[in-house]
């Protein structure tokens, strides 16, 4: 009997040490602080902008502006059969890298026009494979070609909005 009442005297007092113990541990920690993710952003570089009028027949031409993310692209004197270049690059100034989404771009080109965004040597830029980080630049060419459809000595303008997101985001 005498050992029986030892034990559970034991076990009591253990019961009790885990108790207090636990106690001890279920108290609530405040922390304040700040936490720096990075950030995101890519910014326009223009290079120039030309036709391919002949030298005696340069009666239009192409301006290029920047304003944010967004350029801007006139064509003056519009005829058909005519095509402008803008050369461009977009670099990453954020510390997270990027993938695009694709370009949105706004225009009044005609129906017939085609736009065209390739690298370099002509290869089509695929937005959705494109991915840059801190300081990586992506350079291109911006081409408009105006078939028969277009106006003589039209105006034309348009647009392009950036479509970005961090590099581990959805589309």
């Amino acid at each position: 009997m005498k050992k029986i009442l030892l034990i559970s005297l034991a076990l009591v007092l253990a019961l009790g040490t885990l108790g207090v113990a636990g106690a001890l541990w279920s108290d609530w920690l405040y922390i304040d602080g700040y936490v720096g993710t990075g950030n995101i952003g890519a910014e326009w570089s223009l290079y120039g902008c030309y036709d391919n009028e002949a030298a005696d027949k340069d009666v239009s031409r192409v301006e290029a502006v920047i304003d944010g993310d967004t350029l801007y692209v006139d064509i003056y004197n519009a005829y058909p059969c005519v095509t402008y270049t803008v050369e461009w690059d977009l670099h990453c100034t954020g510390t997270v890298p990027i993938h695009f989404a694709g370009p949105f771009i706004e225009t009044n080109l005609p129906a017939g026009a085609t736009l065209a965004f390739t690298d370099l040597q002509g290869v089509p830029i695929d937005w959705y494979q494109v991915q840059l980080h801190e300081g990586d630049l992506l350079e291109g060419l911006l081409t408009v070609h105006l078939d028969n459809t277009a106006d003589q000595n039209a105006f034309y303008s348009f647009y392009i909005d950036l479509v970005y997101h961090q590099y581990n985001e959805a589309y």
